[in-house]
Order: structure tokens, then C-alpha cells, then sequence
């Protein structure tokens, strides 16, 4: 397995700090590496989106622009990138679908 790039977008610190530690062990137990991109907002993410992402790492709920919103603008300039959402919040389930 080679190098895997993956942005994790979410408003909280602490929960970007364990997501990334979680991802870097399973990275770690498979021999692969990994490379985890932060950003604090969907704003700042859609601003400096990274070339060859593999995965992205969203939270739902977010000040400025929700998750939502910001996988619609990102799936507009990237078709290939795995999205997978974050939260808190059960009510959020069906949406992320």
C-alpha cells in the first residue's frame, strides 16, 4: 500500500487530534503511511484544497459553511475523493446519505 493523503475539516480541535491519532494507527497496522491534512472550516478547506486527496474527513455541523455545503462545492472540482462525515448528532445520519 502506498501513500495515502487524507484532510480531516472540523471545527474542534480535540476531535481532528483523535481522528488523526485513530488514522494514523490503522495506517501504521497496515504498513501503509499516511499523511493528514487539518482544517478548521469548510471556508478554509474549499480555499486551499489539496491536489490527489484520497480521503476527507468532514463534520457536519460547522460555523460558516456545514459540511453539507461544503462536500456539494467539493464533489463540483473532485469526483474522485472518498467522503466520509463526522458528528455528533444522530439526527445527521440520513442527510450525510
Amino acid at each position: 500500500m502506498g501513500r495515502l493523503r487524507a484532510a480531516i475539516c472540523d471545527d474542534d480541535p480535540s476531535c481532528i487530534d483523535a481522528l488523526e491519532t485513530i488514522l494514523r494507527q490503522l495506517a501504521q497496522e497496515e504498513g501503509a503511511a499516511i499523511e493528514c491534512l487539518r482544517f478548521p472550516d469548510g471556508a478554509d478547506l474549499l480555499d486551499r484544497y489539496p491536489e490527489g486527496l484520497d480521503m476527507l474527513f468532514l463534520d457536519i455541523e460547522m460555523p460558516f459553511l456545514s459540511g453539507v455545503e461544503t462536500a456539494r462545492q467539493v464533489r463540483e472540482r473532485d469526483s474522485r475523493v472518498l467522503i466520509v462525515f463526522i458528528s455528533n448528532y444522530a439526527q445527521y445520519a440520513i442527510q450525510g446519505y
